[in-house]
């Protein structure tokens, strides 16, 4: 007989106590500390800001397990797309505190979030896992998930550039020309911009089963919105050719405004037919230029990268930047996270 019975529960996202957000955060920044161990926690209101400022075109469900005290001990989530491309995707994470784990409990949240998906009409499930997390590669191996996309965290330390390394800025040809965009793009290229956006589909997906997206001009603003609600700042640089005004590249930091340590370079791209010209370096070279003049309060600059995008990854460590995590995000068909779950008896 279970000493210490288990209840699953729904966690409404927007509009849960402020108890339940400090349980939930209190939880998630205990596994937090085990794949990120050199990041500060996450704090209470950057935590319900995440949770009730999901975009209208997504969709997120939890659910909490807790114990006979009332403490968290596991927590699962539900994230998809409701229009546009992948719709067919469903991005499912499971968290199972380490002393709770090896008893069916990650099995048990799992299945609120398939059974849930399944209704929604999702193909594929997608989750992404933290290598250093123990336990969670076998229980993906379990339930018959198939690696999708190797990928590693890495992270420069800003106060170790070499000045010399930034010498080159400012004698680049002027085949090409490089602006900024600080903030929203503006409305009279805000057209443009969004099908440069489709420069993220040059980057590897591994064997994932995503489809190209098409980014449209209302679908950025609603992203800037978002980024406003979070309190997250965004400089975009883009690089032109020169003679006939043909965006070539992009790259784009964020950082938020209760956490200016950290900058996150979310992408760095250039459009197949200019690459050769040495941009993809000189995009990563003029922003980090920009970041260590104008953000003396950023130390550390992080970005996330496919382990086969050897082209930017020379570039990167070139510049300094050391791993600093490693995950994976693994896919399993609806069908065969549905055979799985049927042969396993619902218990906690």
């Amino acid at each position: 007989m279970n000493k210490h019975p288990i209840t699953i529960l729904p966690f409404d996202c927007v509009n849960a106590s402020n108890r339940e957000y400090e349980d939930i955060n209190h939880f998630l920044n205990l596994i937090q500390a085990e794949y990120l161990p050199d990041d500060p926690p996450t704090s209470l209101q950057a935590r319900i800001d995440r949770f009730q400022n999901v975009s209208d075109t997504n969709v997120l469900k939890a659910w909490l397990a807790v114990d006979s005290q009332g403490d968290v001990v596991a927590y699962a989530s539900l994230a998809f797309e409701t229009s546009g491309e992948n719709t067919h995707i469903a991005r499912v994470n499971v968290d199972v505190h380490p002393d709770h784990r090896r008893r069916g409990m990650g099995r048990e949240m799992f299945r609120q979030a398939v059974e849930t998906s399944q209704g929604v009409g999702h193909r594929w499930i997608n989750m992404k896992v933290f290598e250093n997390v123990p336990g969670s590669v076998a229980f993906l191996e379990r339930i018959g998930a198939q690696r999708g996309l190797e990928a590693r965290d890495y992270q420069l330390r800003l106060a170790n550039i070499d000045a010399n390394q930034l010498s080159g800025v400012k004698h680049a040809s002027n085949t090409f020309t490089l602006g900024f965009w600080d903030g929203p793009y503006p409305e009279d290229q805000i057209a443009e911009i969004a099908q440069l956006q489709d420069i993220m589909n040059t980057e590897p997906h591994g064997d994932l089963a995503v489809e190209d997206v098409h980014t449209t001009s209302e679908e950025l603003r609603k992203i800037e919105r978002t980024h406003a609600a979070l309190g997250t700042q965004r400089w975009s640089l883009y690089v032109q050719e020169t003679a006939t005004g043909r965006f070539a590249g992009l790259s784009e930091v964020l950082w938020r405004l209760s956490r200016p340590e950290i900058v996150t370079q979310k992408i760095t791209a250039v459009l197949p037919q200019f690459q050769g010209h040495g941009l993809g370096r000189r995009l990563k070279l003029t922003m980090l230029d920009r970041i260590l003049r104008e953000r003396p309060e950023a130390h550390f600059l992080r970005t996330g990268m496919a382990d086969s995008n050897t082209a930017m990854l020379a570039i990167n460590l070139s510049l300094g930047f050391q791993p600093y995590s490693a995950f994976c995000i693994w896919q399993v068909s609806m069908d065969q996270a549905l055979a799985y779950l049927a042969n396993r008896s619902s218990q906690v």
